[in-house]
């Protein structure tokens, strides 16, 4: 899971019912915990390429981070405020779950339901790693919301 930069995108189809459209959570997360919000175009079609440089990735995310609005960042904080609550479990539970899990396949590792155990602690995993990243984008985007209120206060 630690393979960069990760793209996360994130539609709930109930949306704004008021306003009727999608509310959509899309952030990109780079090493060091740097997320770039709501990346434009000209950096998601670098993924993949074989000349991506992280360095010039992390170079423009504070700017764009920046340039957004305070309307975007709190509803990006909001959306995956809702994602995270939309799930089962805290990353708290999450980690004790996968810790009884690893604790019974260290147990019985030549038991016949070893390969669905297994599947279950990558699917435990890959939920906790949502939330995580997903909380981080989160505390970046009301990182700049407060940097953003601290300079309109200058």
């Amino acid at each position: 899971m630690d393979s960069w930069p990760q793209y996360w995108s994130w539609t709930d189809d109930q949306g704004d019912k008021d306003v009727g459209i999608a509310s959509t959570l899309q952030f990109l997360l780079l090493p060091d915990k740097v997320v770039v919000i709501y990346p434009p175009d000209s950096i998601l079609s670098q993924i993949g390429l074989t000349g991506l440089h992280l360095g010039d990735l992390l170079a423009i995310t504070e700017s764009h981070n920046q340039a957004l609005s305070t309307e975007q960042l709190i509803k990006f904080s909001q959306i995956g405020q809702v994602l995270i609550s939309s799930l089962a479990t805290t990353v708290e539970e999450d980690d004790e779950i996968l810790h009884k899990m690893e604790h019974i396949l260290s147990q019985h590792p030549k038991s016949g339901e070893t390969e669905q155990l297994r599947d279950l602690i990558s699917a435990v995993g890959y939920r906790m790693h949502v939330k995580e990243s997903t909380q981080t984008a989160i505390d970046v985007a009301e990182h700049v919301l407060t940097l953003q209120r601290g300079a309109s206060e200058v």
